[in-house]
């Protein structure tokens, strides 16, 4: 499956999740300007993201209400570190500056588009409790794909969106099978 394929699928999937999505997608002075800002240069598929889409519901993207990139603040607030008690700076892990935020998990941890290096493209996950050393970008030994979580960032998104239609499906399906037996 090509990008096309892939921005075709996700926008079906979108439409029948009825995940919220711009009206306007971002533009390339919009990108620009984000990627400045974050001192990067955004992967192919994500610059793509944003001129397709802006945003996807809870996929952090180019637009707000006061106009500041979603995608910009998460990554820029994580960049200054994990809110909570204090800790030794050598502690915890520091978030990489090559790493853009897409996607919070509600916990503290991040799902992020790579800009560049060895993983340039990749979506990784990264978990801010760990101790340093042992977050991305070091991998356990044996293990050189640990944190990764999509090949690329339409890959990633497809898979996502494609398990949460299998979560509301299986709600669904169960919330029918309790109406019968009753």
């Amino acid at each position: 499956m090509d990008n096309q394929d892939k921005i075709q699928e996700v926008r079906k999937l979108a439409k029948e999740l009825d995940l919220g999505y711009s009206s306007s997608p971002a533009t390339h002075t919009e990108i620009e300007e984000m990627e400045f800002q974050l001192n990067v240069k955004f992967p192919k598929e994500y610059k793509e993201f944003l001129e397709t889409f802006g945003y996807l519901g809870e996929i952090l993207g180019a637009k707000t209400s006061d106009g500041i990139s979603w995608a910009v603040k998460e990554t820029l607030s994580f960049r200054e570190g994990y809110p909570g008690p204090p800790k030794k700076s050598d502690e915890f892990p520091k978030f990489p500056d090559n790493v853009v935020v897409v996607h919070e998990d509600g916990f503290g941890n991040a799902y992020c588009v790579v800009c560049s290096g060895k993983d340039q493209g990749k979506v990784i996950f990264w978990q801010h409790d760990v101790y340093s050393g042992q977050e991305y970008p070091n991998y356990p030994e044996g293990k050189p794909d640990f944190w990764i979580e999509g090949p690329d960032f339409w890959t990633w998104l497809l898979e996502k969106l494609q398990r949460i239609k299998k979560i509301e499906e299986e709600e669904k399906k169960k919330e029918k099978e309790e109406i019968e037996e009753k």
